[in-house]
């Protein structure tokens, strides 16, 4: 289409030349020239405009090829529904696990409890919700992937899913000692430990330790 303008143009441009130079030596009637000029201008205009017009279409189309997306491969979907799978299939053992190991001793706890409480219950109360809720924030952080995550969390979920004791778990040992163990154990440990009779004896995991409540000496 360029070459079509530019062969327009010229022939414009070369008829408009030879109309002036018969008109200067008298070969056409001089009443004509305006006319022929008006008309020669207005092919140009007409010329120029189709020109536009196509550049115009030209980047439209364009513009309209990039904005397009592309269709997802349908293959890329597998993976996510086998990641799907296996948070449900965690989930579920989870559950299960959760409920198998503490469901029973909840139900006995609290079937026999008394008022006024007496020490030893109290100790229990304390000692069970702590164990529940330290392996369900384990558990939590596992499945939403927290920044914080870190590899004990992961350790506790498995050993909880295939029913192993706190002193099967590969736990840290724990020793009352500020200058090795974190203050957050230590902390734990001495909110625990007093609620306990002498003859009471716990085993749990506070924070990656194997803790024994109260410790044997």
């Amino acid at each position: 289409m360029k070459n079509v303008y530019y062969i327009t143009i010229s022939l414009v441009i070369v008829t408009m030349f030879v109309m002036i130079s018969f008109f200067f030596v008298g070969k056409i009637n001089g009443n004509y020239l305006p006319i022929t000029i008006v008309f020669i201008n207005g092919i140009t205009l007409v010329a120029i405009l189709v020109d536009k017009a196509i550049s115009i279409d030209k980047d439209v189309s364009s513009t309209q090829q990039v904005s397009i997306p592309e269709i997802a491969d349908q293959s890329n979907t597998e993976p996510s529904e086998n990641v799907i799978s296996s948070v449900n299939n965690t989930v579920n053992a989870w559950n299960i696990a959760m409920y198998n190991r503490f469901a029973e001793r909840w139900q006995i706890l609290y079937d026999k409890i008394e008022y006024p409480t007496d020490k030893a219950t109290k100790a229990e109360i304390s000692v069970l919700s702590w164990e529940i809720s330290s392996l369900t924030m384990d558990y939590l952080m596992m499945v939403n992937e927290s920044p914080n995550l870190l590899e004990r969390h992961k350790q506790s979920v498995n050993a909880v899913i295939c029913g192993l004791g706190y002193n099967e778990m590969g736990l840290k040992p724990f020793f009352e000692d500020p200058t090795t163990v974190p203050a957050k154990v230590l902390a734990v440990y001495n909110t625990l430990s007093p609620q306990v009779t002498a003859r009471q004896l716990f085993e749990t995991n506070i924070f990656g330790y194997y803790v024994e409540i109260p410790q044997r000496q």
